[in-house]
């Protein structure tokens, strides 16, 4: 079995983390309640913490992209500050909506990378380089965010 057949986490970030000049904040605490996973699209609540993307983001591009979340790492649930990036990465992810192609347009919606439409083409966060199947037939993208 190939190690592209298999993921530790549900994002593998391929450029921008933890080196190459992604921009990334560990500075927003989890919000109250949450619970985050790597690949999980995050954005700013209104208590300043970052809480999981459920809603269409059609009005502006800065969903962020859970690196490590408290669901992955003892250190971030001690500290309740979850690494996120905010753009400048490539990312192997599970989260993403069935059917996407290579070349789409995406945007975060409903809390997964999904094909951007011409009411979310805004709010574009990336370009889809890969599709694919692993092992355990989960779909998974390679996304570029700039």
């Amino acid at each position: 079995m190939s190690r592209l057949d298999t993921m530790d986490y549900t994002a593998d970030f391929l450029r921008g983390w933890p080196n190459e000049g992604a921009i990334e904040s560990s500075i927003y605490p989890i919000a109250t309640a949450v619970d985050l996973e790597a690949g999980d699209l995050v954005e700013v609540s209104d208590n300043g913490g970052v809480t999981e993307l459920v809603l269409n983001t059609t009005e502006s591009n800065t969903a962020g992209i859970v690196v490590r979340g408290n669901l992955d790492d003892k250190s971030v649930a001690a500290s309740g500050k979850a690494i996120v990036l905010w753009g400048g990465y490539v990312v192997r992810t599970t989260k993403v909506a069935a059917g996407l192609a290579v070349g789409d347009a995406v945007s975060a919606i409903g809390g997964v990378f999904d094909a951007a439409t011409a009411t979310t083409l805004p709010a574009q966060l990336g370009t889809v380089l890969e599709v694919g199947t692993l092992a355990d037939a989960t779909e998974y993208a390679v996304i570029v965010v700039r």
